[in-house]
């Protein structure tokens, strides 16, 4: 007969009522079409639709989308690529993204994305395609 094996405390499965599932359901009680998966997969998106805005250097579709701090950041740095005459390349775009937190707090839904991934991110120079930084055969996280 086998040793029984002890698990570690840390290394056991967390109860089904975590933190996590504790606010998604906070959330799901006044929007009960909040779905989790379908949230992630959102957030995924909206980091390639910044990625594409990036390289365009057109920010002005995102403006409903990004808090307006993020949208200037953006518009200044898509400005100083163009001041600059270079154009940033991101292409082969792998991405996961997970919801790792949800709360609601003052009648506001508050949702926490953990996003990783990798992608060929190169600056070139504007028309002459010579590269000024990155790779645009080695992916970087």
């Amino acid at each position: 007969m086998p040793a029984a094996v002890s698990v570690p405390s840390d290394l056991t499965t967390p109860s089904p009522d975590s933190s996590l599932d504790r606010g998604v359901g906070d959330i799901r009680s006044t929007d009960a079409r909040f779905d989790p998966d379908k949230f992630a997969g959102y957030t995924g998106m909206a980091f390639r639709d910044v990625q594409h805005a990036w390289t365009t250097g057109d920010v002005g579709p995102l403006r409903d989308r990004l808090t307006p701090e993020m949208y200037g950041e953006l518009q200044v740095r898509c400005d100083g690529l163009r001041k600059a005459r270079q154009l940033n390349r991101v292409d082969h775009i792998e991405i996961r993204a997970e919801i790792t937190e949800a709360w609601q707090e003052g009648g506001q839904d508050y949702v926490t994305a953990y996003i990783a991934g990798s992608a060929l991110d190169s600056r070139v120079g504007d028309g002459t395609a010579q590269g000024v930084t990155g790779s645009a055969e080695i992916p970087g996280d």
